[in-house]
């Protein structure tokens, strides 16, 4: 079996670096265009390898990032330097492991003193930074001591809380009557809730929604800066549990057809309980869910790729979509 050498964070670094010679080269080389001159990463949460169409599954529907894959480069022997959100987001941003960078725990803070990221980088060299979704990077914790938020090179900052603010400012678009939703549904209590084994729809139109909220933000700022030298970093929430989706994309899988994986007779001694009893029905509608949820997040890398087009900085624009881990949909029998 072919020895898997490579890392996600290593990947990314080569392709990044690769961008960023390029990108200087026109400071070497006057009058000569480099071929990338800006570089956006997508990258999602706990997203399966086997729940892309790119990687062979013939069921979901992943037609963007398929396309990146068909228009670049699909890599097949990666992994994730952790299993943990924060601890993999901050070793993509530094090229370091999770010992070096001090992250490796869940709520362990991003130290901005002794760690040097990508976008300090490039915003030294005068390219415009954007950090638009999902951080994790524990600021709270330097805001409790020092009264300041660290942005670790990036000039443009755009969270969930933006989008709070703006559902706060702007008239929600009415929901039809008679679809459950995760907000006026009586839920069952636990773990199958919580993985939404209900496949139940957020209360949002998919005008409304925070995935969609973070993909028009992504585009408004290529949009400002296209005249310009840009890294961008967009972050999306999904499909990470409880795998989230508007009322438009409600019943898109039936959990009757997605792939169920059996684990084997050692993976049941260790299964954790709370996954133990779950049903056949709760598992497909927990894999439906997920399945719902990353073809949500696929339409919103679209928007980006559109852009990119539709402000004409596509051809020049280096594009890495990847996930911070992976996730477990029964194999092993359990979901994590």
């Amino acid at each position: 079996m072919k020895r898997i050498t490579e890392t996600i964070w290593r990947a990314i670094t080569i392709w990044i670096t690769l961008a960023l010679c390029l990108i200087h080269s026109c400071q070497e080389r006057p009058g000569q265009q480099p071929l990338y001159r800006n570089v956006v990463v997508i990258i999602s949460d706990d997203h399966s390898f086997r729940t892309v169409g790119c990687y062979g599954n013939s069921l979901i529907r992943t037609p963007n990032i398929d396309r990146i894959a068909g228009e670049g480069v699909c890599f097949t022997d990666a992994y994730a330097s952790a299993p943990i959100c924060s601890a993999s987001r901050q070793s993509l941003l530094t090229g370091k492991y999770p010992h070096a960078t001090g992250v490796n725990l869940l709520f362990t803070p991003f130290n901005d003193e002794m760690n040097y990221t990508v976008a300090e980088h490039l915003q030294a060299n005068g390219i415009a930074t954007a950090m638009i979704g999902k951080t994790h990077w524990n600021d709270w914790v330097y805001y409790s001591y020092w009264d300041r938020w660290p942005r670790f090179g990036f000039d443009t900052v755009i969270t969930a809380a933006d989008w709070q603010n703006h559902l706060q400012k702007n008239p929600l678009s009415p929901i039809p009557e008679g679809i459950p939703t995760r907000a006026n549904t009586l839920h069952e209590d636990g773990i199958p809730w919580q993985k939404n084994s209900e496949i139940l729809p957020v209360a949002y139109r998919d005008s409304d929604s925070q995935g969609t909220f973070l993909a028009e933000s992504a585009a408004r700022f290529i949009r400002d800066h296209a005249e310009d030298r840009f890294f961008l970093w967009v972050a999306f929430h999904e499909p990470h549990a409880p795998f989230s989706f508007p009322v438009e994309y409600a019943g898109k899988y039936d959990p009757a057809e997605v792939p169920l994986p059996e684990g084997g007779q050692e993976d049941r001694r260790w299964v954790p309980e709370i996954f133990r009893d779950l049903t056949e029905q709760q598992k497909r509608g927990i894999i439906a869910s997920y399945y719902t949820s990353v073809e949500y997040m696929d339409k919103n890398v679209g928007v980006i790729l559109d852009e990119l087009e539709a402000s004409g900085v596509d051809d020049r624009t280096l594009v890495v979509y990847l996930s911070d881990q992976g996730y477990l949909l029964s194999e092993h029998d359990r979901f994590f």
